[in-house]
C-alpha cells in the first residue's frame, strides 16, 4: 500500500476524526507528516489510526512498512534508518 505524506492539519484531523464514518471511509491508508523535527506516522488501514512519533523519516516508513513492532523502537533496539542495531 502506498504511503501519503499530509500536513501537519490533515494528520490532526484524521486522529481527530476517524471514527467519524465519512472520515475513515476516505482516509484508509497509511500517512505521514513532520513537524517540529518530528516525523509522524498513521496507519489507519483498519480504520483505528495507530498514530507514532519518530526521530527520523527513514524510522516512520519503515514502521508504516512493518519491517519493526513500535515496542522496538521504544526499547532503543532501531537505529536512525529504521534498522536493528
Amino acid at each position: 500500500m502506498n504511503i501519503y505524506k499530509l500536513k501537519l492539519a490533515q494528520i490532526e484531523y484524521l486522529i481527530e476524526n476517524y471514527q467519524n464514518p465519512l472520515v475513515s471511509d476516505n482516509l484508509i491508508g497509511k500517512y505521514i507528516a513532520t513537524s517540529d523535527g518530528t516525523v509522524i506516522a498513521v496507519d489507519n488501514e483498519q480504520g483505528q489510526a495507530y498514530t507514532e512519533e519518530f526521530k527520523t523519516f527513514s524510522q516512520a516508513l519503515r514502521w508504516l512498512n512493518n519491517e519493526f513492532e513500535i515496542e522496538d523502537y521504544l526499547n532503543g533496539r532501531i537505529d536512525s534508518v529504521g534498522c536493528f542495531k
